[in-house]
């Protein structure tokens, strides 16, 4: 009996077949081809035509292929991870991603380790076939399309600006003038909310109090505002309370210089186009380009609020290196971050506050706060105590780091 050498024919177990679908900004001037719908169309069709079962779609979609920081790229990450993926199926080796390093490393390490079948359709790939010579120049290429159009977008932001257009999205209280969508027009229902913020302001409130009123008068915070008016994209994760108004949304608004009539272009830099963390520029690099839209507060206000700043008495630290323990504490009681702060009159007096609690938002009644110094000595003792045990009981120890609770119990 002659034996078949279609490699498409690969008896597959009750594992996954992933067809992974992902657009940018910069992919959609690739053309129709690489729609989210086209590339659902395309490997579904392919998955079927070749016998491929129980298949399952990741989708990241408005999302760039420099970073692997992509939801819908996670979710199927660990699967592939814990083996239950037996075949990747993709349009074309750039929706795996545009970093080559990254993508190389998926696909000639991470991919072989786990017996997962990579399929580029387009491409021609196919790992099941035997390895590709021109996949690592593939990628290369694909990394220098992104870095391309990132040049190109960089030039065209630098023309925008030099015509006095804002970059970016319109703040809440704007929206895109449909007539020209480089310019800001007023949403007269979003500026009332605004205008209200600025009048408390001017009263005295603080930040906190404001984001209170604005609460209890069930006003949309602005992400849900905008997306209840087809401004932006539905959001993927709600918040926990849609009128959960915090200290920093108030403050972003107080401090916008946008709604004096203003653009202020440049106010952040990326190092390169494979980091997606923005940087505060200088003010002296910023781009101002006075009423270029229609105000929706007086410059008189703008002013009287701006010097209401600086008064607070606790802050974070700003010229302070960040803590080894930011990010690791957590409330005991609503699960929120404790911050790092410090003492305004007092700045060696540095401690974590409960977010919540500070916020005054409802989420937290009981106020978790622990000074750095504190903290930093009960995890000296315990590591000293750790020290001591593995010197006295060194194979013990051993042992028990080696075992499965040990082990975790260890880098726990």
């Amino acid at each position: 009996m002659k034996q078949s050498n279609n490699v498409d024919n690969i008896l597959q177990g009750d594992k996954v077949t992933a067809l992974y679908l992902r657009l940018s900004r910069d992919d959609d001037l690739e053309g129709e081809s690489n729609r989210i719908s086209n590339q659902k169309t395309l490997l579904t069709k392919y998955a079927k035509e070749h016998g491929f079962k129980n298949t399952q779609i990741f989708i990241d979609d408005g999302v760039s292929g420099v970073t692997f920081n992509r939801q819908g790229f996670k979710e199927m990450f660990k699967m592939i991870e814990s083996d239950q993926v037996e075949t990747l199926i993709v349009k074309d080796m750039s929706r795996l991603g545009r970093n080559y390093i990254e993508v190389g490393q998926l696909t000639e390490t991470i991919l072989p380790m786990h017996d997962v079948r990579l399929i580029a359709v387009n491409d021609g790939v196919d790992s099941a076939k035997g390895e590709d010579d021109f996949t690592p120049f593939r990628n290369i290429m694909n990394e220098w399309y992104a870095k391309d159009m990132s040049r190109k977008m960089r030039s065209t932001l630098k023309i925008k600006n030099s015509q006095g257009y804002a970059i970016g999205r319109p703040p809440f209280g704007y929206m895109l003038d449909e007539m020209d969508k480089k310019h800001w027009i007023v949403d007269n229902e979003a500026a009332e909310i605004v205008r209200y913020i600025f009048d408390l302001r001017k009263q005295g409130e603080s930040m906190n109090k404001i984001a209170k009123v604005l609460k209890k008068q069930k006003v949309y915070i602005p992400s849900i505002y905008a997306a209840k008016k087809g401004i932006i994209k539905p959001i993927a994760r709600p918040p926990l309370d849609e009128y959960l108004w915090s200290h920093g949304m108030v403050h972003r608004i107080l401090t916008n210089q946008s709604y004096i009539g203003d653009v202020v272009n440049f106010k952040t830099y990326s190092k390169s186009f494979k980091l997606k963390k923005r940087i505060e520029n200088d003010r002296e690099n910023w781009q101002v380009h006075k009423n270029a839209h229609e105000a929706i507060i007086s410059r008189e206000l703008f002013d009287i609020v701006q010097k209401t700043f600086g008064t607070t008495k606790c802050q974070k630290p700003r010229h302070i290196a960040k803590n080894m323990f930011a990010g690791f504490l957590r409330c005991s009681d609503c699960g929120a971050n404790l911050n790092y702060k410090f003492t305004h009159d007092n700045p060696d007096n540095h401690y974590f506050s409960c977010k919540n609690n500070r916020a005054q938002n409802g989420l937290c009644k009981k106020s978790h706060h622990i000074r750095v110094d504190v903290l930093t000595h009960l995890v000296k003792n315990d590591i000293a105590n750790i020290v001591q045990f593995a010197t006295e009981f060194e194979d013990g120890s051993v042992k028990a780091c080696t075992g499965s609770k040990g082990l975790a119990l260890c880098v726990g």
